[in-house]
């Protein structure tokens, strides 16, 4: 409650210390967001290595998006070491327990090659389980591999359709890649009126690239 402000004002500070006083009592939730309030210094001084101790703790209970984190801290190296090795196992564990978030992970390291070796078909895979457990940015992800041609012949349709879900789902980057297909005219008739709307909704969501495109423009967010 006083983390998201629901019922009572937002107080990042209370919130540590009710977290606190439950994950010591062995709360699997408690120890998750402890995690993140390190991670991101809310309610307490950022800490990556205490973060990395409490989402290694949730893990340890079985907690799926405390697995996809230590992934996320070894493959930017936050309070350890650099390690995509690391990052693709706690990827995968969270991917087996039902998180959102494992198998698009494991999705941008096939794409990319990151840890192992570039597969554009695994990558289809990993971001089509993530899309069908209602990943919103996994959607989009897969609108692009349509868009580029890759791992799937290229389909500027199945592309829109899929960066169409994406923002209606509420991805930060499918209205940006709808806002583009209609600027350049790809798989659209060209629409710049279309093309402002959709910058406009991934601006409002704080998308810097749309705001920039929008700029280009000569256009109000």
């Amino acid at each position: 409650m006083y983390r998201n402000g629901e019922g009572v004002e937002q107080d990042y500070a209370k919130a540590f210390q009710w977290f606190t006083q439950v994950a010591d009592q062995g709360d699997l939730f408690s120890t998750y967001w402890l995690g993140t309030m390190y991670l991101n210094g809310q309610g307490v001084e950022q800490d990556y290595t205490k973060s990395f101790q409490w989402f290694t703790q949730a893990a340890n209970q079985g907690n799926a998006d405390a697995h996809n984190w230590l992934g996320n801290m070894y493959f930017n190296g936050q309070g350890v070491e650099q390690d995509y090795a690391k990052a693709f196992q706690w990827f995968t564990q969270a991917a087996d327990r039902g998180s959102l978030w494992g198998p698009l992970n494991l999705g941008n390291m096939y794409l990319n090659g990151q840890g192992v070796e570039q597969d554009y078909a695994k990558a289809l895979q990993w971001y089509t389980q993530a899309a069908d457990r209602g990943n919103a940015e996994a959607n989009n992800m897969l609108g692009n591999m349509y868009f580029n041609g890759q791992g799937v012949e290229q389909d500027y349709a199945r592309a829109f359709e899929l960066y169409t879900q994406a923002a209606d789902k509420g991805s930060v980057w499918g209205p940006y890649n709808l806002g583009d297909m209609y600027r350049l005219g790809k798989g659209v008739k060209e629409d710049r009126e279309e093309a402002i709307k959709w910058y406009r909704k991934a601006a409002s969501q704080g998308n810097e690239a749309a705001q920039k495109a929008l700029a280009d423009l000569g256009v109000s967010q």
